[in-house]
């Protein structure tokens, strides 16, 4: 990303809160949509999510799988550091309140240096 903005660009990263996910993690969910069955598991490894997604629509069914590696604030900033960007804001939610360990999301802002 950081190769392709301009000088000064702005890069907005909107991910996942680990605290939240951690603490309000559904094991098994079963939802029913326009006659398809979504069944959902999801499960703690390490430090990543894991979720598997059964769906069954009529006689087909498939399944998917996503690992989503569990990053925290801090990583995040020093990840885009080491990218060569500057943190400008960290966000909580889309209604750009404070980040804190219950917030929905974490959203930071940052730009890339010269």
């Amino acid at each position: 990303v950081h190769k392709h903005l301009t000088e000064g660009g702005c890069l907005i990263v909107d991910y996942l809160n680990v605290h939240q996910v951690v603490k309000d993690l559904v094991a098994e969910e079963v939802v029913v949509r326009e006659g398809v069955l979504f069944t959902i598991r999801r499960r703690l490894e390490k430090d990543h999510v894991v979720k598997e997604i059964e769906v069954q629509d009529g006689d087909v069914r498939r399944k998917y799988f996503e690992r989503v590696q569990l990053l925290n604030a801090v990583q995040l900033e020093l990840m885009l550091s080491a990218a060569g960007f500057n943190l400008l804001r960290t966000f909580g939610d889309y209604l750009l309140n404070p980040f804190e360990q219950n917030s929905d999301r974490l959203i930071l802002i940052a730009r890339k240096n010269a």
